[in-house]
């Protein structure tokens, strides 16, 4: 009872990585995200209803209905605690924003102080914490966000210790045959219902064809809610002996592990063939693909006329009143470029129109101003333009240097929109 309410749970981390990494979109992958994001809540009620029926089973309790209200209670009661420690750090990180040691501290403080008030009163831990987060990016998204990237900075090491110490209690050459026996029960169980299970529910609600056949196979992936689960077995089933080695804790600590690495190994891989055999790799493309998959001549305007560096100042002006550059490029005798004059830079001789005659674009020009190269990926020109504090640079032929067009930093974003929308619409 115990093993199947664990077999519930979806390990999403995994899941969404691998959804991530191969860009995929679509019906199916949507299925799968909304599926991942509630049954880890699903498998922590169906685990408070599995340990209590284990204790009946086992002898621990005869009474069924005193027994169904602590289950009512430690859920009910987990939900309720999560909600007030949530909205307790919800009011703390909107006080405390802004002063990141102190958030950091709060944040960790109150939580474990939570979860010792829940280890005491007996209500499920992970429930509480989970109520908690769901409080805490509903009522302050700002905050709570910045307050997981704090938290976040440092969780990485807790993570790995956290599955050093469930792989050391997972001793393999002492594992007896009719152990082993349940992890293959287990994981060909737990394989067969989630296929079945997608499958039927996908038929009843009239999902698409590829959701009914392959939404399954992309919820193998079993992870840390599974062995946190487990690992709470062994204080609530600690107790009951399953023979003179074993109690029915460490069988559900033994048998999670060792299933989870079998999962593991498989899991991603599953959730990679289902989303290819949905037809959804490849779908999500963001502005970032884009962005980073172009370079400057397919977003430069142009052709553009320079000014050399003998022109009048007067001249100047009366390109940029014609125009809609902000920028050109100075050029010597040879047509290379040896400066930029912007618009921006002769704010303070506007106003002075008796000097525009006399003056030439080399007195006002910026010298030494590299412009871009064509073949430059664009988000190392962008990244270039917002260090040096420009909106537009000249772009250079890749053939002799040149000044062959601008680029515009609103004129890039709007063929990045564009292409954007082209790829979606191809995908």
């Amino acid at each position: 009872v115990v093993f199947g309410a664990i077999a519930s749970a979806t390990d999403p981390a995994s899941t969404v990585e691998v959804l991530w990494e191969y860009r995929a979109r679509g019906i199916m992958t949507m299925t799968v995200i909304a599926i991942i994001a509630l049954d880890d809540a699903l498998a922590m009620m169906l685990y408070g209803i599995g340990t209590s029926c284990a204790g009946m089973l086992t002898g621990g309790e005869n009474h069924l209905l005193l027994q169904m209200g602590k289950v009512a209670f430690e859920l009910l009661g987990s939900v309720v605690f999560g909600l007030i420690g949530g909205a307790l750090m919800s009011m703390l990180l909107r006080f405390l924003h802004h002063k990141h040691e102190q958030t950091l501290a709060i944040a960790i403080g109150l939580l474990l102080v939570m979860i010792g008030l829940a280890t005491m009163v007996h209500l499920d831990v992970i429930l509480v914490t989970m109520v908690m987060g769901v409080v805490l990016i509903n009522t302050a998204p700002h905050y709570a966000e910045k307050t997981f990237l704090i938290i976040k900075s440092f969780s990485v090491p807790i993570y790995v210790m956290f599955f050093v110490m469930v792989g050391a209690r997972l001793s393999i050459g002492q594992m007896p045959l009719w152990l082993w026996v349940i992890v293959a029960l287990y994981v060909v169980g737990r394989t067969v219902g989630k296929i079945t299970g997608c499958w039927l529910g996908a038929k009843l609600s009239g999902a698409p064809e590829k959701v009914q056949r392959y939404c399954g196979l992309a919820l193998f992936p079993q992870g840390g809610v599974a062995i946190g689960l487990s690992i709470m077995a062994t204080q609530h089933l600690g107790s009951i002996a399953v023979n003179d080695a074993y109690t029915l804790g460490e069988v559900v600590v033994a048998g999670v592990t060792a299933t989870t690495f079998i999962v593991q190994l498989i899991g991603p891989s599953m959730v990679k063939y289902s989303i290819q055999k949905a037809g959804e790799l490849g779908r999500n493309i963001t502005e970032q693909d884009v962005f980073e998959s172009m370079n400057v001549g397919q977003v430069a305007m142009g052709p553009i006329e320079p000014v050399r560096q003998t022109d009048s100042l007067g001249f100047l002006l009366r390109r940029f009143s014609s125009g809609e550059n902000l920028a050109y490029p100075v050029v010597d005798s040879e047509g290379k470029m040896i400066g930029l004059v912007t618009l921006p830079y002769l704010k303070d001789i506007l106003t002075n129109s008796d000097c525009w005659d006399w003056m030439v674009v080399a007195d006002v020009m910026v010298p030494e101003v590299k412009g871009v190269p064509e073949s430059m990926p664009l988000a190392e020109a962008l990244r270039r333009l917002e260090e040096e504090g420009y909106e537009q640079m000249p772009v250079l032929s890749d053939k002799d240097g040149r000044p062959v067009g601008i680029l515009d930093l609103r004129h890039a974003q709007k063929i990045i929109n564009q292409e954007l929308i082209r790829r979606q619409s191809q995908a």
